[in-house]
């Protein structure tokens, strides 16, 4: 619940690239660099997230020891689609990421992954309902 994006660049059309730095509680930014692959509003969107040399040394290693089949340093792309439904009066908003394999997947699962996107729609939900 800690973390700010105190970056956020986005060129918002297919091929465009997209960067965001997430800065923990700590001060430590994680960056995350992809490109949007489709934007169809107002109900679906999928971009890539590339983990690579742009990430702090001890998230590189943590992900290297859960990625054992992989060189170190390897780099890390998921497929991220975003969908929002109508859905009773409201909206439901769904993501799924996906990986090039279960070994990839694991690894950013063992990360916190689950935590940190439910933490952050937690986030969006409040900010939601105030508006």
């Amino acid at each position: 619940h800690g973390y700010t994006n105190p970056v956020v660049d986005a060129d918002f059309r297919p091929g465009g690239g997209l960067r965001i730095v997430m800065r923990s509680p700590e001060g430590v930014d994680f960056p995350m660099v992809g490109e949007f692959i489709a934007i169809e509003p107002p109900s679906r969107l999928v971009f890539t997230d590339d983990i690579g040399d742009n990430a702090p040394a001890e998230w590189r290693a943590r992900l290297d020891r859960n990625r054992p089949s992989q060189p170190a340093g390897s780099p890390l792309r998921m497929v991220v689609e975003v969908t929002f439904e109508e859905r009773d009066g409201g909206t439901l908003l769904t993501v799924t990421d996906t990986f090039a394999s279960d070994e990839d997947r694991d690894a950013i699962m063992r990360d916190g992954a689950v935590s940190g996107w439910s933490e952050s729609m937690e986030r969006l939900e409040a900010l939601v309902t105030a508006a």
